[in-house]
C-alpha cells in the first residue's frame, strides 16, 4: 500500500466539508472526488489484507451515498 494513500484521502475529506456549503455544484464534484477516492483505498487495502480492507467499505458507501444525495439536491434545486 502507498505511504501517501490516506494522506491524499484525507486532503479529499478536509476539502469536502467547506464545499457543502452554498454550492451544490462543486459539492457534487468534490464528493464525487472523495468517493473515487475512497474506492481505491479499499482497493489498494485490499490488496495488502483483503480483511482490512473491508472494514473500509462502509466509508465508501456513506461518500457514494453523499454524492448521489448532493447531486439531486443540486438537480431538483436547478
Amino acid at each position: 500500500m502507498c505511504a501517501h494513500a490516506p494522506h491524499r484521502n484525507s486532503i479529499h475529506y478536509d476539502l469536502w466539508i467547506p464545499a457543502l456549503s452554498p454550492l451544490p455544484g462543486p459539492a457534487t464534484v468534490e464528493a464525487a472526488a472523495l468517493a473515487v477516492s475512497s474506492a481505491d483505498l479499499v482497493r489498494r487495502s485490499r490488496a495488502v489484507n483483503p480483511t482490512r480492507g473491508v472494514f473500509l467499505l462502509p466509508y465508501t458507501a456513506w461518500t457514494t451515498f453523499a454524492t448521489v444525495l448532493t447531486a439531486t439536491i443540486w438537480h431538483q434545486n436547478r
